[in-house]
């Protein structure tokens, strides 16, 4: 329970952090944030600092973690959809399928064209090809939405036509 609690200690100080050098930046928190989760994740403190960082977060303790994890992220998802103006989606409903449906296709057509370079590096040995050109596709379009809902919610972009779908374009 201590190791959770220190663990969730530094990911909050790093990430708030990253988060205000990204607004200072004129960058939206959330890109920032991203930022501290690499630093202190495998790939930058990781390597930097192998032992130190298989100390504060070893394998053992990411399922705790990642349980607290999928809570925030379950709890921010549902206040995004207690804030969203149904009316507003309602009234431009097309223009929500078609923004909506390009969201989640758009980043699945990118991660599988991409998938298949990066299957020899990374995939984990006896994986087929369908299956990883799946996992990457899955893992690019369904990512890319909260961090769109983190950047509207910042700037107070949710409830406006801009936020639900788009800005109607007049001449």
């Amino acid at each position: 329970m201590n190791l959770l609690l220190l663990q969730m200690a530094i990911v909050l100080i790093v990430t708030v952090g990253c988060g205000w050098i990204a607004r200072q930046l004129g960058q939206a928190r959330v890109i920032g944030e991203i930022i501290g989760g690499i630093l202190i994740g495998p790939s930058v403190f990781g390597r930097f600092a192998p032992h130190l960082s298989a100390n504060l977060f070893p394998a053992a303790s990411f399922a705790p973690l990642e349980t607290l994890s999928t809570v925030g992220l379950v709890l921010f998802l549902f206040l995004v959809g207690m804030e969203l103006d149904y009316g507003q989606l309602y009234r431009q409903r097309a223009t929500a399928v078609a923004a909506s449906g390009m969201s989640i296709l758009l980043p699945f057509a990118m991660g599988a064209l991409l998938a298949h370079s990066l299957r020899i590096r990374f995939a984990p040995q006896g994986i087929g090809s369908i299956p990883f050109v799946l996992f990457l596709g899955i893992a690019m379009s369904i990512t890319a939405f909260p961090v769109l809902a983190r950047i509207l919610e910042e700037r107070n972009l949710q409830s406006t036509p801009l936020g639900t779908t788009r800005a109607k374009v007049r001449p």
